[in-house]
């Protein structure tokens, strides 16, 4: 591991903002919740052939829940896709669109914001979009901060980062919470990776938590989440190790 000569004048600002509200789980959809169908379109881009469509409900913090039911369509030349989304559920901001030529590699398309009818001319996805989701993530921290990987000067599993100090500021009337959970790359927040369990932090005062050394492995995050809607600001200071 490469050597600090001094921990204090390396120190930086690993995050400074107001995490996410941690709001109630959007409900995964199912197939009968929407309507898809070929139809005449011009401009459509869309090759001929048989697709598998599915969709997800979506929020404004990029999380979205499991994929809906794929729907099969076929397609002839100058057809595009039309689709009709019933009312968004609770904390659903939007619906995200996945096409592919099997149910098992459909990826991200487009996303559409309201409940009226859409025609999609395409193209197709990109082989890098990303898959259909197979896990619900609303509802989850956010992630506030990632480590970086590691340097030739340091040898795995050693820490790549230190917090140094956590500053929390609740700068709303009532009294709010925040959490905050370590979690390794690859995995998801639970309890077993929590580090700040609903601190507490009374109306306009703060909280702070200095001289921690929390060492921190590469490609790791700290994945932060409120009780309120942007009340607490988090300020998180430390080094990186490179």
């Amino acid at each position: 591991m490469a050597v600090l000569a001094s921990a204090a004048a390396d120190a930086r600002l690993l995050y400074q903002g107001m995490p996410k509200k941690l709001g109630p789980k959007i409900t995964d959809p199912t197939g009968s919740q929407w309507t898809v169908s070929a139809t005449t379109a011009s401009g459509s881009s869309i090759p001929a052939g048989t697709y598998f469509v599915g969709f997800t409900w979506g929020n404004d913090w990029s999380e979205e829940t499991v994929v809906s039911p794929a729907v099969q369509v076929t397609v002839t030349t100058g057809q595009g896709i039309a689709f009709r989304f019933p009312a968004f559920p609770t904390n659903a901001t939007k619906a995200n669109v996945y096409i592919g030529t099997s149910s098992s590699t459909m990826k991200y398309s487009t996303f559409f914001t309201d409940t009226v009818s859409h025609t999609w001319l395409g193209p197709l996805p990109s082989s890098n979009n990303r898959l259909a989701p197979v896990v619900n993530t609303t509802a989850m921290p956010e992630v506030i901060y990632t480590t970086p990987s590691p340097s030739p000067n340091v040898t795995l599993p050693s820490a790549t980062a230190c917090v140094k100090e956590i500053m929390a500021a609740n700068t709303g009337s009532t009294a709010a919470t925040v959490s905050l959970h370590l979690v390794p790359g690859g995995s998801s927040p639970s309890a077993s990776n929590q580090v700040l369990s609903s601190l507490s932090i009374p109306a306009n005062d703060v909280r702070v938590l200095s001289n921690l050394n929390l060492m921190l492995p590469a490609n790791c995050t700290l994945q932060a989440s409120q009780g309120s809607s942007k009340a607490i600001l988090m300020i998180i200071s430390g080094v990186e190790i490179q």
